[in-house]
């Protein structure tokens, strides 16, 4: 029994990175499937904790009584809201994402070594992801010019940024297993998928997934210079990716050269084309909501619903806004004040307790981190 546990346990969470390949089934909106497969999911690992998790250990950490309270000012939301129904479709998506959270913590204490589960899912979606949209280029690559922005590039995302920086969350912890391990195949495997990884991002052109780049360049710097633990290979990693970027940098320059815009230069420095034109007033309009109802909000889900009448020119054809762009900005105007601090807090104390726990231990080579640099990548990506 003992045995069955731990298989169909690494079957759930597997499972779950089944994801990127379920198909859209022709609905408008991805997410809605991806949803409803996650749904799907959470209630086989329940019913399993249910019957046959009698002897795992469930534990409430601070993280959930977070997750907790942002779902409470969510239920709260529904006063002011304008549109219910949409709250309570919305309020659902996060109470799945929390369960799905809670189950894979209660999963992974099925395993001696979780660490290693944890890192093998993610070495094989980041090959999966990032050689996809390297296959896709070279599909699609002409001589007479470099591929545009193009939705072929978003790989097995639906958006080409999503697909960007869903590679780059993943990149810390495979340049961790990269360090870590000591098979001479499997250290120059991890390399030859971290080099495809930055070209991917590189050539997809997403600011923020570049911006993100450096900051990993940047924190890798830091890890390196608190290892003391061998001075001749002080600034070992932190020198073989630094110069690995410059070198793809100057590899898409040269792919780029018809198409200067896409260039990594001038896609970091110029911020004024359309796309952030229109970021800032999406901004703007979550500020005017936020003033409205900074105590309650205006309600779960609600944000792409009044965004209509208050973005000038919001509309174009049938496109509509969707989100603000800014995830924190949109929960504080959807749920007020107390919903807000509560969502800065689930995402926030994993990254300060990661970091402390660091910078206590003085120990460059714990995954720990690695997966703090992940999180503050996903936070800007939110």
């Amino acid at each position: 029994m003992k045995e069955f546990k731990k298989y169909f346990s690494a079957f759930l969470i597997i499972s779950l990175g089944f994801i990127p390949f379920i198909p859209d089934f022709g609905v408008i909106d991805l997410i809605a499937t991806h949803f409803f497969y996650i749904s799907f999911i959470q209630i086989l690992i329940s019913l399993y904790l249910l019957i046959l998790g009698d002897n795992l250990p469930i534990s409430i950490n601070k993280i959930d009584i977070f997750y907790i309270m942002f779902l409470l000012f969510g239920i709260i939301s529904f006063i002011n809201t304008f549109n219910q129904t949409e709250s309570i479709i919305e309020w659902i998506k996060y109470f799945t994402l929390f369960l799905t959270y809670f189950n894979l913590k209660i999963l992974f204490t099925n395993f001696h070594a979780p660490e290693k589960i944890f890192i093998s899912i993610f070495l094989v979606l980041f090959a999966l992801e990032s050689i996809y949209v390297f296959k896709i280029y070279l599909e699609n690559y002409s001589y007479q010019g470099a591929l545009e922005r193009s939705r072929l590039l978003s790989g097995l995302s639906s958006n080409q940024n999503i697909a960007a920086f869903s590679i780059l969350i993943k990149t810390p912890i495979v340049i961790y297993y990269f360090n870590k391990t000591k098979k001479k195949i499997l250290k120059a495997f991890s390399f030859i998928l971290v080099s495809i990884a930055i070209f991917d991002i590189l050539i997809i052109s997403s600011r923020g997934a570049i911006l993100g780049l450096l900051i990993l360049l940047f924190n890798l710097f830091i890890i390196d210079f608190r290892n003391k633990n061998n001075n001749k290979l002080r600034f070992r990693q932190s020198f073989i990716f630094t110069s690995l970027f410059f070198v793809i940098s100057i590899l898409q320059i040269g792919l780029y050269e018809n198409k200067s815009e896409l260039k990594v230069i001038n896609r970091i420095s110029n911020y004024e084309d359309t796309s952030v034109s229109q970021r800032i007033k999406y901004i703007q309009t979550s500020f005017d909501l936020i003033a409205d109802n900074p105590i309650t909000g205006v309600g779960i889900g609600n944000w792409k619903i009044l965004s209509i009448r208050d973005i000038p020119g919001g509309i174009k054809q049938y496109e509509v806004p969707y989100f603000a762009h800014n995830d924190f900005l949109q929960v504080f105007s959807e749920i007020g004040i107390f919903g807000f601090l509560s969502y800065f807090l689930i995402l926030f104390a994993p990254i300060f307790f990661l970091i402390k726990n660091f910078y206590l231990n003085k120990n460059s080579s714990r995954i720990e981190p690695y997966i703090a640099i992940s999180l503050l990548i996903f936070v800007l990506d939110s």
